[in-house]
């Protein structure tokens, strides 16, 4: 599930040469290397027009950048579906105001967030699920409670209080394919409607063709699709919500 503004691009060069774990600058051939994964990874996982698409998108980046994301929800009113795949991983929850050192010290090394972005996530209230195999952190999502979590450009989500959005989601690439997005939502939701919250809403790329084929498995249904263009050079954003009015879900 995509998210905040702080949520790398797809595909960033610069985000892929960066190591938050140290200050060391990164060598050319562990630049290109690191690019040459994420570029295998996009290309394994979205089919040639979602490819094309992400390419376009890229290389308009510094003039204009647009996002479209499907939002659905999650009735947790409802039964949970069973996850897919034939491997079970144990999900465990971190977060929040406590113990935020040990949280850090868990998603650090899986090399996507920085220290501070994970610190403030924690302090605002943020619960992430760690999915473990055996007890090897393979993959992790947010989820998130703030009535007025901000999405990007300034685009706000509008929560009422039996709601919270879930976000963030990212998996060890050797680890995708084997269901751990799954055991995560599901988890994840189970933790949600323990806290008295009775749906789940999150934003799913149209170029992320494995978020979307997981989310029509789960019969999550899309009750809006939300287009952001943001003109760069003039801080401009154009906002329109398909399917529902946008002030039913953000500001």
């Amino acid at each position: 599930m995509l998210g905040n503004a702080s949520q790398k691009a797809p595909f960033d060069v610069r985000a892929a040469s960066a190591d938050p774990r140290s200050s060391k600058p990164r060598t050319l051939v562990t630049r290109l290397s690191e690019t040459f994964r994420y570029a295998l990874d996009i290309v394994r996982f979205r089919d040639p027009h979602r490819v094309a698409l992400l390419a376009i998108r890229e290389i308009c980046r510094p003039l204009v950048y647009w996002y479209c994301w499907d939002i659905v929800e999650n009735d947790l009113r409802l039964p949970f579906r069973v996850p897919y795949g034939t491997r079970r991983f144990t999900v465990r929850t971190h977060g929040g105001t406590h113990r935020i050192e040990s949280t850090v010290a868990i998603l650090l090394p899986l090399g996507q967030l920085s220290s501070e972005e994970i610190t403030a996530r924690c302090k605002r209230g943020d619960v992430v699920g760690v999915a473990y195999a055996e007890n090897e952190p393979v993959g992790y999502s947010w989820m998130t409670f703030d009535t007025r979590f901000e999405m990007t450009f300034g685009t706000r989500w509008c929560l009422r209080p039996n709601e919270a959005v879930l976000y963030g989601s990212y998996v060890v690439p050797q680890w995708r394919g084997n269901g751990v997005h799954s055991w995560l939502d599901l988890e994840m939701n189970n933790y949600a409607r323990q806290r008295g919250i009775t749906r789940t809403l999150g934003s799913i790329s149209i170029l992320n063709s494995g978020s979307l084929s997981l989310a029509r498995k789960q019969g999550k249904p899309v009750i809006m699709t939300l287009l952001l263009i943001r003109l760069r050079g003039l801080g401009w954003t154009y906002r329109r919500a398909f399917g529902a009015p946008l002030t039913s879900h953000f500001e």
